[in-house]
């Protein structure tokens, strides 16, 4: 079995969405900017993320935000699966009461384990994996 690792990654420096690949099935995506001391006391050491994207069936480490799509994520794992996400997806078309969302697509061309995913620097519908 391969280590367990997490991933995290940032829009950009000044920006509020990330995403955490955790060494579970699902990306968590979190709202930087929500102020969880808003959150009863209990829950503040809780995760607050806002929603979960499910498409993996085993964990992974390689997450890339499109500089060029707003909200279009990648996501890549040991499942040989890359995924790609539109988080601007409203709750009305997520799942689980507007908390999971399912990936735009799924691409099953790698014969191991996806290593890392890119989105292209220039063009908005290009990007690498690596195994």
């Amino acid at each position: 079995d391969p280590p367990r690792r997490h991933s995290s990654r940032s829009l950009s420096p000044h920006s509020a969405p990330s995403s955490s690949l955790p060494p579970a099935l699902q990306v968590y995506l979190f709202d930087l900017t929500f102020d969880v001391s808003s959150r009863p006391r209990a829950e503040q050491n809780q995760g607050a993320h806002q929603f979960s994207l499910r498409g993996h069936k085993k964990e992974g480490y390689g997450l890339s935000w499109s500089e060029r799509k707003a909200g279009y994520l990648l996501s890549g794992s040991y499942d040989k699966r890359v995924c790609v996400w539109d988080v601007n997806t409203g709750p009305e078309q997520r799942r689980g009461g507007g908390l999971e969302l399912e990936p735009l697509v799924q691409i099953t061309a790698h014969s191991d384990a996806v290593g890392d995913v890119q989105w292209h620097p220039h063009q908005e519908h290009a990007f690498a994996s690596v195994g």
